[in-house]
């Protein structure tokens, strides 16, 4: 088979599974952004290297309405509040392919932060690129954007206002641990509660995309130089670090990537790539939906399931047929008293 772009038939994520060249344990300085940060701050950190370098930086936002996450860019420091912050929702990407290129064709440096699959698509679309720097984030899946909006209308009906901010995960001051929290053109009925006491978290692992059931972009993938996410279990490295505080495992690629973690201010401890596997397992393993999950639903009979697939299956031919006589009726009545043998 010919390969749509020459470049990628050298690119070892294709061939099959990478492991990182580096790992770290990592966390920013800055007490505010850390405690702004649904980690440790890695995502804006390495974004910081990027802007002052006079790049751009594409990351996930929240649509004004709450009901959908697209990517847009930014080329200023402010513009990374807005990608800031874990969204646990399919991002659509389909927006920066046009402005990405004429970025990296002016020259510009580009971060791309996204899921494994959206990198390995926007790597797969730019090549080899030597001014765009990958950064995937660790994903177990991602839940279909019809059941979240689904949420965002009971939230809204509970509260009897608009959503304005939806944080699916965030600090709350004085407390470790992660929150989910609401925002509403009411303030008054502003809430926040611990992420597993959660509606939307306590469903979440019930509706993943079918694609994520099969990811192809585990096990290094993901033509990212950079991959970033929670180092869950961290404390049994080091004993003096929190996971619930905020600590990233940050895995480098390529050259570039670790050139990029390296230059960032980021406060960084080495580790192996099995210490990060240990507490996230779906770097490797295909996420399955849990027993205690799994909706359940009523079974159906051998009688009733032969019926529904007959059904399904001749259906369709069935209602065209008729709809094609009914229309052709109401046409030759319409030419006047002329019988073709449908009347």
């Amino acid at each position: 088979m010919v390969s749509m772009n020459p470049l990628l038939d050298n690119m070892p994520w294709i061939k099959g599974r990478r492991k990182p060249i580096a790992c770290y344990a990592a966390y920013t300085t800055d007490a505010d952004l850390l405690s702004r940060s649904a980690s440790g701050g890695a995502f804006t950190e390495l974004s910081k290297v990027v802007l002052l370098d006079g790049g751009v930086v594409f990351g996930a936002v929240w649509s004004k309405d709450c009901r959908r996450v697209y990517h847009t860019w930014t080329e200023s420091l402010d513009g990374l509040s807005e990608m800031r912050g874990s969204k646990y929702l399919v991002s659509d990407i389909s927006g920066v392919y046009g402005p990405m290129k004429e970025f990296l064709a002016s020259g510009r440096r580009v971060l791309f932060s996204g899921t494994p699959c959206q990198t390995a698509a926007v790597r797969r679309f730019f090549g080899l690129d030597p001014n765009l720097v990958c950064c995937a984030i660790i994903c177990m899946s991602n839940a279909d954007t019809s059941w979240w909006r689904k949420e965002a209308d009971r939230l809204e009906a509970m509260a009897g206002s608009r959503l304005v901010r939806v944080f699916h995960r965030r600090k709350v001051e004085g407390k470790l641990g992660a929150f989910f929290k609401a925002e509403f053109v009411d303030s008054s009925k502003n809430f926040s509660v611990p992420l597993y006491e959660a509606n939307y978290w306590k469903t979440f692992g019930q509706h993943p995309r079918s694609c994520c059931l099969n990811c192809s972009f585990r096990a290094g993938r993901n033509a990212a130089d950079v991959q970033i996410g929670d180092f869950w279990g961290v404390e049994k490295v080091y004993a003096d670090l929190d996971a619930r505080c905020g600590i990233n495992a940050v895995l480098s690629f390529t050259e570039r990537g670790d050139d990029l973690v390296k230059r960032s201010a980021l406060e960084r401890r080495e580790v192996s790539y099995e210490q990060i596997l240990v507490g996230n397992k779906h770097l490797e393993a295909q996420y399955s939906v849990p027993n205690h999950k799994k909706l359940v639903r009523p079974q159906m009979s051998e009688t009733r399931r032969v019926f529904w697939n007959i059904l399904a299956t001749y259906g369709r031919s069935l209602y065209a047929i008729a709809l094609g006589l009914v229309c052709g009726r109401w046409t030759l009545m319409a030419l006047g008293k002329v019988d073709y043998g449908l009347m």
